[in-house]
This record gives C-alpha cells, sequence and structure tokens, in this order.
C-alpha cells in the first residue's frame, strides 16, 4: 500500500507540474499600473513588459510563437520580438514627466485610461484584481494576422 500512495503522489506532482501556468499577478490600481509602464518603457525591459500584458496580448504572442515556428517560450519570444521591433522606445514619447499628477479616465466597466497630466493615455484591462496593460496588442494583431497570411492559414 505505501508504494501504491507513493506512485499516486508521484503522479500528482507531475500533474500539477505539467498544468503549471506562469502565475501572473496585475498591479492592483491604475495608478500602480502606469508606474510599471513607466518602468518598463523607460528600461525598454521586455521581459518586464510580459508581466504586465493583458491574457488577450498574451494569446495573441503566443500564436505568433507557433506560426513562426520557434522553440522559444511566450515569454522569451515576446521579449525578443519586442526588443527586435524597439516597441517599447515608441512608448517613450507618451509618458510626460514621471512626477505629474496622474489622470484616469474610465472606458467602461474593465477598462481604464491613464496618464501622467502631461502624457498621452496608456490603454489599462481590468483582469482579476489587478490592472494589465494593452496597448502593445494591436501591433501583435497586425503580426498575427502577417504570419498567417505567409504561412497560408486562415
Amino acid at each position: 500500500m505505501p508504494a501504491r500512495s507513493a506512485a499516486l503522489v508521484l503522479l500528482g506532482a507531475l500533474l500539477a507540474t505539467a498544468c503549471h501556468r506562469e502565475s501572473v499577478t496585475y498591479p492592483k490600481t491604475p495608478e500602480l499600473a502606469l508606474g510599471e509602464i513607466e518602468r518598463v518603457v523607460t528600461s525598454a525591459d521586455a521581459v518586464k513588459a510580459w508581466a504586465i500584458v493583458d491574457p488577450q496580448t498574451r494569446t495573441t504572442v503566443s500564436e505568433v510563437r507557433r506560426a513562426a515556428s520557434t522553440s522559444a517560450d511566450d515569454k522569451a519570444f515576446f521579449a525578443r520580438t519586442t526588443a527586435g521591433w524597439s516597441q517599447l522606445e515608441g512608448y517613450r514619447k507618451r509618458l510626460g514627466s514621471v512626477s505629474g499628477p496622474i489622470l484616469v479616465k474610465p472606458d467602461g466597466e474593465r477598462a481604464m485610461w491613464v496618464s501622467r497630466s502631461d502624457g498621452m493615455p496608456f490603454h489599462l484591462l481590468k483582469v482579476g484584481d489587478g490592472w494589465a496593460w494593452q496597448d502593445l496588442r494591436a501591433e501583435w494583431i497586425i503580426e498575427r494576422d502577417r504570419v498567417s497570411k505567409k504561412a497560408g492559414t486562415p
């Protein structure tokens, strides 16, 4: 009987490992999310950007990665591709001064625009009890469509 219990524990551990997904904890307020966006953009750190992008963007990145037939994981693929596009650097002009007051404007029940008073707004999406950055999604959707057409998939 102890061997059977050990086998069940081992099976449970293997299933837990196989089913493990990266846990994402988004900033709890739009103001904290803006602070994270500011840090990510000023440092051009695509790995840290992955931690705050919304789930739909993550799904689109995964689709692009699979269509590109790369063996990298989604996070590494996102970081490499985003850095290659200089995507984060393009958002630098939208930041405004990091000491200015923060403006928050609701965009429906689960979305928000947030910016410094002298900057351009960033779009956030309510995910669970936090706020995820949504602005990167459009460029990834365009890339997904481009790669799909190139591969001949609908």
